[in-house]
């Protein structure tokens, strides 16, 4: 058996190498089963997460197409909001961020950087933000950092290529909101994720993506048991 992490992917290996077709399939990474503690304040600024690095050798993946169309909608909200980078990251990336300050300062934001937490904190300290941020440059991938920020339920905006797995998975969970690269759809996705930001979290997940689900279906594959595309 062939895995693959999206359908995307398998629809990329297969155009390259249709003979595998019946023998390949796709799993994703799971939600991780944690139990979030906390929620976002219903007073003071919103707080946005970001979690991990932004930068890449992909020079399309930087954090300006991530701030840019988010501070475009600053005069539509009607509280202070503090954009949070959380996680380790070289200074020539710590640089970059830091280079919006003035400008968010100047809409009455805050920006932050801040170190790591441990693993075992990072769930709540998610389910204590308002909203989560999202930036990939693959069009194949499901970034990890989408699967930890989805177990927290908040609402979570994305960056992504045209056409993106992200996309298609967006389809399937409501409080998923992606805007494409380059494109000019980020004011409507970002209306509908700044819309979600004072909602209660979300428990749920598609079935496909808890890891009970998961574990089962790996045992199906590697047993030899699995249908034409799971």
């Amino acid at each position: 058996a062939t895995l693959v992490t999206s359908d995307v992917w398998r629809e990329l290996l297969l155009r390259r190498y249709p003979e595998v077709a019946e023998r390949c399939w796709t799993l994703s990474n799971p939600v991780p089963p944690t139990t979030p503690v906390g929620s976002p304040p219903s007073d003071g600024p919103y707080e946005l997460i970001y979690p991990g690095r932004v930068g890449s050798s992909r020079p399309e993946r930087s954090v300006e197409q991530l701030l840019e169309p988010l501070l475009g909608l600053a005069d539509q909200i009607d509280r202070p909001v503090r954009v949070g980078f959380l996680g380790e990251r070289p200074p020539d990336e710590t640089a970059r961020i830091r280079a919006w300050e003035s400008p968010m300062a100047d809409a009455g934001w805050q920006l932050e950087v801040a170190p790591p937490v441990s693993g075992e904190e990072l769930p709540s300290r998610l389910a204590r933000a308002h909203g989560l941020l999202v930036l990939s440059a693959s069009r194949a991938s499901l970034p990890a950092k989408v699967f930890d920020s989805l177990g927290s339920g908040r609402p979570i905006f994305c960056v992504a290529p045209e056409a993106s797995a992200l996309h298609r998975l967006s389809a399937e969970i409501p409080r998923l909101f992606v805007a494409t690269l380059g494109g000019h759809d980020a004011p409507a996705r970002l209306h509908g994720f700044l819309k979600s930001l004072d909602a209660p979290g979300e428990d749920g997940v598609p079935r496909e993506l808890t890891e009970k689900w998961q574990k089962q279906r790996f045992r199906e594959l590697v047993l030899g048991n699995g249908d034409d595309r799971g």
